[in-house]
């Protein structure tokens, strides 16, 4: 069975590499040259595929222990109970708030300010398709996972509402993945002490979220293991087709730059 899912999960990366190594052409197609074109496809064509295998493959080995009750899964039931009786109203009320920031309607708004004021700025559409297509996306993406593999909730003391199945985790796979694309566009283009400020506070709220899920009940430790994986894997493999034309096309420009400094000037005859 397992053997199956990996020949799976090798066929997705296969899938998913072909798709970002095409859409990074179609991208660059009106700038780069095709050398840079190619370049720039076959790098993100090769890095996202061996993304997607690498976190397929840990996906899988964490939904395996769920069944066997080995590895992560073994924590479940303990976590579980451990947040039970550890849980008060004013923890649980701050929490219900945090959770909120891998909600589906928060994250779509702020995604679409965020979206609003880039492009201002910028002026590239390509900024409003990138954030639509991380976090619609990974809400399709996540769906279509719970209904593979159908877990239960749950049923120790479940404190806020929820729907769907259990694995992986919706908030923290929204949560993950749109919170770290806002991050790249508002550190884009800005130093890299506020491009790393950015970052952390985007992987800060995606790791709060998912503990929350766990502390208010809803989910067992696995299932925001996987969450969190699927939306980090989600937004490198968007960011990789969205902007590795960008990255080849700065590299070629820093190439020639060198060129020409490595070049002498040529001496005009007296």
């Amino acid at each position: 069975m397992i053997l199956t899912r990996l020949a799976v999960v090798a066929g997705v990366a296969i899938v998913v590499s072909a798709a970002v190594g095409a859409a990074t052409v179609l991208a660059g197609r009106r700038r780069e040259s095709p050398d840079v074109e190619h370049r720039a496809a076959l790098r993100a064509a090769v890095l996202s595929g061996a993304v997607t295998l690498a976190v397929g493959a840990v996906v899988v080995w964490i939904h395996r222990g769920v069944q066997v009750g080995t590895g992560l899964a073994s924590r479940d039931i303990p976590v579980a109970t451990w947040a039970s009786e550890h849980t008060t109203d004013g923890l649980t009320s701050a929490m219900s708030w945090v959770t909120d920031l891998g909600s589906t309607l928060l994250v779509y708004v702020a995604v679409a300010i965020v979206a609003i004021v880039a492009y201002r700025r910028t002026g590239e559409p390509r900024v409003v398709w990138y954030l639509a297509t991380v976090t619609i996306g990974v809400t399709l993406v996540n769906n279509g996972l719970k209904l593979i593999f159908d877990r239960e909730r749950p049923d120790i003391l479940q404190l806020v509402e929820h729907a769907g199945s259990s694995f992986p985790s919706g908030h923290s796979a929204t949560a993950a993945a749109a919170w770290a694309a806002i991050a790249l566009v508002v550190g884009r283009g800005r130093s890299a002490p506020t491009w790393a400020v950015a970052t952390g506070v985007a992987v800060l709220i995606a790791l709060f979220v998912a503990t929350t899920r766990v502390l208010l009940g809803v989910h067992w430790l696995t299932d925001v293991a996987a969450g969190l994986l699927v939306g980090w894997w989600w937004c490198a493999v968007v960011s990789i087709a969205y902007w590795s034309d960008v990255s080849a096309a700065n590299d070629e420009l820093l190439h020639r730059a060198d060129d020409r400094a490595a070049t002498p000037e040529a001496v005009s005859p007296n």
